[in-house]
């Protein structure tokens, strides 16, 4: 009975990790073919806190064998840049001698600390080797990031006070 109880305690945390990952403050969708080669400047974003944020990038609707260089600036109110985040989205599938696959990478993420509240923008830059231009890009701002040290350091109290418990009723 009390291992059921920890077994759901624990699956509870995992869940609550995989549900914490913040609030959508900003996103911006855009097609492929308005980014090639060029910035894309965006609307103001006003962050309201000073505190850990999350820059998530995704693609949808790459063709087959397209890949896209992915550069996504923070830029202050001034045009400085403040974080980062540059990834390489691909999309492969064919058929080979074992059958159907599938190769893809097609969403990046970076935590970052924002210092003041204030305007703050998004810079877009995409390039690619590939002369398609089919697929969407988005960029979206999280606002009240959960660190994984923060869940981490719960599992281990969980699993230190588990076994205490199991100690202590087995062998008092």
């Amino acid at each position: 009975k009390m291992l059921g109880i920890w077994a759901t305690a624990l699956m509870g945390e995992l869940l609550l990790y995989e549900t914490i990952s913040g609030a959508e403050i900003f996103q911006l969708s855009i097609p492929i073919a308005q980014t090639l080669d060029r910035e894309v400047l965006s609307l103001p974003v006003e962050v309201p806190d000073a505190g850990l944020y999350r820059l998530k990038l995704g693609a949808s609707g790459l063709s087959n064998e397209q890949e896209v260089y992915v550069f996504a600036y923070i830029l202050d109110k001034d045009s400085t840049a403040i974080n980062v985040v540059d990834t390489d989205f691909y999309y492969y599938t064919g058929v080979d001698d074992e059958g159907r696959w599938t190769e893809k990478d097609v969403g990046s993420s970076e935590v970052f600390r924002i210092e003041n509240p204030g305007t703050y923008y998004i810079q877009l830059y995409t390039n690619q080797d590939r002369i398609s231009q089919q697929g969407t890009i988005t960029v979206s701002l999280l606002k009240g990031i959960w660190l994984k040290r923060y869940f981490i350091f719960g599992l281990i109290a969980f699993i230190c006070i588990a076994i205490g418990a199991y100690v202590k009723q087995h062998y008092s």
